[in-house]
């Protein structure tokens, strides 16, 4: 919904947006299956979703995070500074629990796993369009779950200097002198959110490159890695 209009009565109006010409198109078929569900545009990027949205009604918006110009993140930002009432869907490569709870900090509907089952998805999206929030994944729900239990305690939540469980064990490996592709191969990420959790951990320390990184942990004593490697401008 790109207003205050309510939840639609014929099908759902959905807009994908997705930087791969052939994921777009898979979700797209997987949508079709679906007569209650019509896709009524599609961008490859965040930029491309804000003007679609300026000219198409949309019920549910599903959104990739890593995309060139403008990525899910910022554009998940300016949506909901637009059109607070339209509920956003994160489709992902991967689970990961920091980037789950910074989208859904910042608005999303929901955030869910590429490898969603067609039926599941077109499910999913029925269920955001009635007003639900929803993480999928059997690891992420599990983990975030406990998390909104009264009283409940995720030890890999417990933040150490303001660093979180991931930003530790990323930190950890930089530390060890891998590269971002070596500690995206062995966490089982992207490396685009190596780089997001670098960023962030760079600003959480007041630092400006790995090895400054690294120093600065052994120093606070978040790791006895020994530093490896020289330094680097830059989170790549």
């Amino acid at each position: 919904m790109t207003g205050s209009e309510p939840a639609p009565i014929g099908p759902i109006r959905v807009a994908v947006v997705d930087d791969h010409e052939l994921v777009r198109s898979g979700i797209c078929n997987a949508l079709s299956m679906s007569p209650e569900i019509r896709v009524v545009g599609e961008a490859g990027d965040g930029l491309a979703a804000l003007a679609l949205l300026e000219t198409q009604e949309v019920d549910v918006l599903l959104l990739d995070l890593h995309m060139p110009r403008m990525d899910g993140f910022a554009c998940l930002e300016a949506v909901n500074g637009r059109w607070p009432n339209l509920p956003v869907v994160i489709l992902t490569v991967e689970e990961d629990q920091d980037v789950a709870l910074d989208v859904m900090r910042r608005g999303a509907a929901a955030y869910v796993p590429k490898y969603v089952r067609p039926g599941d998805l077109a499910t999913l999206v029925r269920q955001v369009a009635g007003g639900a929030v929803l993480i999928g994944g059997n690891r992420l729900t599990n983990a975030l779950g406990a998390m909104s239990q009264p009283g409940a305690e995720v030890e890999e939540r417990k933040p150490t200097h303001g660093l979180t469980q991931r930003e530790l064990e990323v930190l950890n490996l930089v530390a060890q002198g891998m590269s971002n592709a070596d500690i995206a191969r062995l966490l089982f990420i992207s490396t685009k959110t190596v780089k997001y959790h670098l960023t962030t951990i760079f600003g959480k320390l007041g630092v400006r490159n790995r090895t400054e990184a690294a120093a600065s942990a052994i120093a606070m004593g978040l790791t006895s890695q020994r530093v490896r490697g020289g330094p680097e401008s830059s989170p790549r």
